[in-house]
């Protein structure tokens, strides 16, 4: 893809001197730039073209103007905001949102350098955006990404950045947000009720994610962690708030209890307000008695948030695992570098049937370096397969899949163990062309070369298809974990959170953790 600042900067040049990219997230690109009008420095986010492309201009826009009026000294004022640099065919649309530039840090900034803050410094801080959170929960706005990074340091003060853009995106963005490969809210912070994808948020869902905030800052990390988003997730519902006393004893019992209340798993049970959450940081007897939070049962969570969370592992809320939500949307024109891996057969080996399915996430990573290829995500694939009941050894019902996944190319594939050797084919598939026949690629090795397996026949596939691509197909063999029991749990994980087995899953990805270190 072009680098888009030259046609940014004289898209914006009446107005603004662009200077240099100071910053880069999820969803925006940030500059560093000077206000032409006023004379000062200022930070310009830039929504990525794929975001801005699939959001629009004029709802985005307007859901930016009602936070517009924010005024609070913790918070970072939006100084103006607009659509820039679209062509006349549509294309090209810049979407920004203009900032006072901050000269401190961020809270990321200083957590990566020192790890765990003095105590009293982590309470002012959380004491300073909860007032924040206040201020603008007052008047019906949430904030819905509250995390390290949006939480700037200066003078000795923090201010919470992003005020009301994560609801501007989701508002303006609906379903088209999981096409994009962008996601609202951060696996490691936010509510179990955001990431099982529902959208009624309230003011307690922001005090969750500051509480998770504080913990990172007492204890050094975040209260759940796991190598994917579904493992954090996973966790999350069903295991108890973790005891900050644990990992650091001089946090005071007063502090602890605040942490337990203000990240209960359902919002019933958190504060109710920012200023009580407040109180109870400032004061051992302003929470009241101790609250003590029941946790899931084993037999699994209530039905409502059981369906969410599904829902959100298959479609949104895994966004922060290996592959973000790209191209993901059932439906659609054909995609000529959309490739959908689909599950492969096991023949000779029932010990080898993990892989079945394993392949579509093995695959899946492999094909999506080698731009400009990407593949769908595995997630989606396996729901569809397993909505429609497709027979993966029907060639019809594979192609209307692909079609499905507006897949331009799919991949099918046997998986064979015979006389100690490990042998993989895969068959890539023109999806508009069925009847044509498939490229046909093969690699083989002992049992316990799957990953060098794999990455020779990825190679393969793509030397068949791509001609002078060479650069680009070296990027293949980087992608997976170099240890095979890890991954093998690792698989077993995805499996087991994709039938609702969140506590197994959770178990299965803190196995692949400790075996892969």
């Amino acid at each position: 893809m072009p680098d888009p600042l030259p046609r940014l900067t004289a898209a914006l040049s009446d107005r603004y001197t662009i200077e240099r990219e100071i910053g880069r997230g999820g969803m925006a690109t940030v500059y560093l730039a000077e206000d032409l009008k006023h004379k000062r420095k200022v930070a310009i986010k830039v929504l990525k073209p794929e975001l801005a492309a699939a959001l629009g201009g004029d709802r985005f826009l307007r859901e930016i103007e009602t936070t517009a009026g924010l005024h609070h000294p913790n918070i970072l004022p939006l100084y103006d905001s607009g659509e820039a640099g679209k062509q006349e065919s549509g294309e090209g649309l810049f979407l920004y949102y203009v900032m006072p530039l901050v000269e401190g840090e961020s809270l990321r900034d200083r957590l990566d350098r020192e790890k765990q803050l003095p105590i009293e410094d982590a309470l002012q801080i959380t004491r300073e955006v909860a007032d924040a959170l206040r201020y603008a929960h007052s008047r019906g706005i949430i904030h819905r990404d509250i995390k390290p990074e949006n939480i700037l340091l200066e003078g000795g003060h923090a201010m919470v950045a992003d005020f009301g853009i994560a609801k501007a995106v989701t508002a303006a963005g609906g379903e088209t947000l999981t096409q994009t490969g962008m996601a609202v809210g951060t696996p490691h912070y936010m509510s179990p009720e955001q990431s099982a994808g529902e959208s009624d948020l309230d003011g307690r869902s922001d005090l969750y994610a500051l509480g998770s905030v504080l913990y990172e800052m007492l204890a050094g990390e975040p209260p759940y962690t796991g190598p994917s988003a579904q493992a954090i997730i996973a966790k999350r519902l069903m295991e108890p708030v973790p005891r900050i006393s644990v990992v650091r004893e001089t946090v005071p019992p007063h502090v602890e209890r605040a942490l337990t209340r203000v990240m209960a798993k359902a919002p019933a049970d958190r504060y109710p307000t920012a200023d009580e959450f407040i109180a109870a940081l400032q004061d051992t007897t302003a929470s009241g008695s101790t609250v003590t939070i029941p946790t899931a049962p084993r037999g699994g969570l209530s039905a409502a948030l059981r369906r969410g969370l599904v829902a959100a592992a298959v479609v949104i809320a895994v966004v922060a695992s290996y592959f973000f939500l790209r191209n993901a949307a059932p439906g659609g024109p054909l995609s000529p570098d959309l490739i959908a891996v689909l599950p492969f057969t096991v023949r000779g080996n029932p010990e080898l049937d993990y892989l079945g399915e394993g392949m579509v996430d093995l695959m899946s990573a492999k094909l999506d370096g080698a731009d400009p290829l990407s593949a769908v995500n595995p997630r989606v694939v396996i729901s569809l397969v397993s909505t429609m009941q497709i027979d993966i050894a029907d060639p019809v019902a594979v192609q209307r899949a692909a079609v499905q996944l507006h897949a331009g190319r799919y991949v099918t594939g046997e998986i064979l163990e015979a006389g100690g050797r490990l042998q993989l084919i895969a068959y890539l598939h023109d999806t508009d062309r069925p009847d044509a026949a498939p490229v046909r690629a093969t690699a083989e090795g002992r049992p316990d070369q799957l990953f060098e397996v794999i990455d020779g026949l990825a190679v393969d596939l793509l030397s068949s298809t791509m001609s002078g691509a060479s650069d680009r197909i070296k990027k293949v063999a980087t992608a997976t974990s170099a240890s095979l029991p890890a991954t093998k749990e690792f698989l077993q994980g995805e499996r087991l959170l994709r039938v609702g087995a969140y506590r197994e899953a959770a178990e299965a990805y803190d196995r692949a953790v400790a075996l892969d270190t």
